[in-house]
């Protein structure tokens, strides 16, 4: 069932999306538009080209399979899969749109439970919006709650399709205390850095980076900063301190908890 969503005016000026629809020449913004009002409270869809081309372009001739395809690839949206069922979520739908109140819970899985998730290729800035500056409907610490909820699970889920990383299981108390407190700071380049991984000082496999490393103070930055960039080949022993040094510290860390 469709619903009433939300269109600003800067939406006509999205230079990326145009780009998208002039070289694949399907009518992707519209149809981008179209998946706003298919898509749930969070932004989430059943994976089903034929009927969400019901609601996006119910009299254009194209296959909407493709135009899906063409909106992941460039990482408009995204794709995932759980117990055989498809799926699709757009990560810049909450930050653009206002809730009611009395729009029914998601019955869709979120993306961080899902078997299989398909992501763009980190290429420049294809995904249309930063998700650390996400909005949720709601008041007071309730509202809050549901904001970080939702911003924590999309960043875990991202972390979780980037290369050479040590996956996240569960998400616990003092993860999401940690990652609050950097999403917090709406300019946290953590999007950024992961463009950069796998990291070449890591690629020995002596220690594969973790998410609370990550969300450590510091670290986003010095990723940018190119504090990971050398070869372990041509700097061994620095490799060798430099990892023996961040193993040490995360352990202290979590022995302090």
């Amino acid at each position: 069932m469709a619903r009433i969503r939300t269109i600003k005016p800067e939406f006509f000026r999205h230079h990326e999306l145009f780009l998208a629809e002039r070289d694949s020449k399907f009518p992707l913004r519209v149809a981008f538009a179209g998946l706003w009002t298919a898509a749930d409270r969070e932004g989430r869809f059943r994976w089903i080209p034929e009927n969400l081309k019901l609601d996006c372009l119910p009299y254009d001739k194209v296959d909407f399979s493709q135009v899906l395809d063409a909106l992941m690839t460039r990482g408009f949206i995204e794709k995932y899969t759980l117990n055989g069922d498809e799926f699709g979520w757009i990560p810049g739908f909450s930050r653009h749109q206002v809730i009611n109140n009395r729009e029914r819970p998601s019955c869709i899985p979120s993306p961080t439970e899902s078997e299989t998730l398909t992501r763009a290729p980190r290429e420049g800035n294809a995904c249309p919006t930063p998700l650390c500056n996400y909005q949720v409907e709601g008041k007071g610490r309730e509202g809050n709650k549901e904001r970080n909820k939702i911003l924590c699970d999309q960043v875990i889920a991202i972390w979780n399709q980037t290369k050479g990383v040590t996956q996240v299981k569960k998400i616990d108390i003092t993860r999401t205390k940690h990652l609050t407190a950097r999403l917090k700071d709406q300019d946290w380049p953590w999007q950024e850095a992961l463009k950069k991984f796998p990291l070449r000082c890591f690629q020995s496999g002596d220690w594969i980076p973790n998410f609370d490393w990550f969300i450590k103070p510091g670290t986003v930055n010095g990723i940018l900063e190119g504090k990971y960039d050398f070869s372990p080949s041509h700097h061994k022993e620095t490799s060798q301190e430099e990892i023996a040094r961040i193993s040490r510290e995360i352990e202290e860390e979590q022995n302090g908890q």
